[in-house]
């Protein structure tokens, strides 16, 4: 059985035992001890969600590893490909937001970081694309604002916002804020040079009082 394989039994244990859960949880209670069985069986949820998520990319990652292999040189040992981190999932930063340049040209300041399977951080090698739109109460999303950033200038992009490493988009936009949006809805993707896989990530941002603090 290949690593894959050893995966894939956890996995289905792991949603097995979330959906017991779920079945099993009681309806709500009016004392006190049925609002604590409730929060602890809605906490237990959490976390096998969770697991079943890490234990879903873990098995993504090991099957592009797995992948690499074969394509890979056959003189290159298989453990070493195997063990080799590859970028899984993409996430915005709650650091994000809306800045003011001098010109008052508004800006959106984004940052984006990269996970492997075991989601630990890990670096980007490849491009970044970022759009930002509106999205009125009625009518169609109006595009404000895209930017391309090539592997190099990726490179460059890389931050350590408070311990954190992550890479800094800055979108300027083309068209003007609307008055009545509270937020901006923001679109990042990332193509994996090393796999080719595109990963895509999306958040709504909101406008900041101060510019976070960057090394």
């Amino acid at each position: 059985m290949n690593a894959a394989g050893w995966l894939r039994p956890g996995l289905k244990q792991a949603l097995s035992c979330c959906l017991l859960v779920t079945m099993f949880q009681p309806l709500t209670g009016c004392d006190s001890d049925s609002r604590k069985a409730n929060a602890r069986l809605r906490r237990e949820v959490h976390d096998l969600q969770a697991k079943v998520s890490g234990l879903e990319q873990r098995d993504a990652e090991l099957r592009v590893q797995l992948s690499r292999i074969e394509q890979d040189d056959p003189e290159i040992d298989s453990e070493i490909l195997s063990s080799t981190p590859r970028v899984m999932a993409i996430s915005l930063s709650p650091y994000s937001g809306v800045q003011r340049t001098d010109e008052d040209r508004t800006t959106i300041e984004v940052f984006a970081a990269a996970v492997d399977g075991r989601n630990r951080p890990l670096q980007m090698v490849g491009s970044l694309r970022a759009v930002a739109v509106a999205i009125p109460a009625d009518g169609p999303p109006v595009e404000l604002g895209a930017v391309s950033l090539s592997p190099a200038q990726v490179r460059d992009a890389w931050r350590n916002v408070f311990g954190s490493p992550s890479y800094l988009i800055e979108v300027p936009l083309d068209r003007p804020l609307p008055e009545s949006a509270q937020s901006v809805h923001v679109r990042v993707f990332h193509e994996d040079a090393r796999t080719g896989r595109i990963l895509e990530a999306a958040a709504d941002v909101r406008p900041k009082d101060d510019p976070v603090e960057v090394e």
